[in-house]
C-alpha cells in the first residue's frame, strides 16, 4: 500500500516521466528510491522514508547519487538532514568522482578489450 502511494505521488509530480506510467508498479524499489531522492520535495522524501528502510534508501543513495558531483548540494542536504552524517563534506569527498559514468565506461571497454566481457 505504501509503495503504491509513493508511485502515485511520483506519477502525480511527473518524477517518473521517462517510465511507462502503466508499468510503474513493476519498477524495482531501487528506481523508485533513486527517483524520489533526486526529484522529490520534503513531502516525497518523508513518504519514501515511511515506505522503505533507511538502510535500503542509504544504499541506493550511496551507490547511485553520491558518486555524481552534479548532485553535490543534494548530497549535502540528504547526508546532513536525512542520514545524519556528521562530517558530510569529508564523506562526499571520499566518495564523489567527477565523471563516474566515464569511469564505468572505461572499465567496461578495458574488460571488453581484455576479452573478459
Amino acid at each position: 500500500m505504501c509503495r503504491d502511494n509513493l508511485i502515485q505521488y511520483l506519477l502525480r509530480h511527473n518524477h517518473l516521466w521517462s517510465y511507462d506510467p502503466t508499468k510503474a508498479s513493476q519498477l524495482p524499489d531501487s528506481i523508485l528510491i533513486e527517483q524520489t531522492l533526486v526529484h522529490s520535495d520534503v513531502d516525497g522524501l518523508m513518504l519514501l522514508f515511511d515506505c522503505f528502510e533507511q538502510s535500503d534508501i542509504r544504499a541506493v543513495w550511496e551507490s547511485e547519487i553520491v558518486p555524481h558531483q552534479r548532485h553535490h548540494k543534494l548530497n549535502i542536504y540528504l547526508g546532513t538532514f536525512f542520514f545524519r552524517i556528521p562530517d558530510i563534506y569529508s564523506f562526499l569527498q571520499q566518495r564523489t568522482r567527477e565523471y563516474p559514468r566515464l569511469e564505468r565506461l572505461k572499465l567496461l571497454t578495458a574488460e571488453d578489450q581484455a576479452g573478459t566481457a
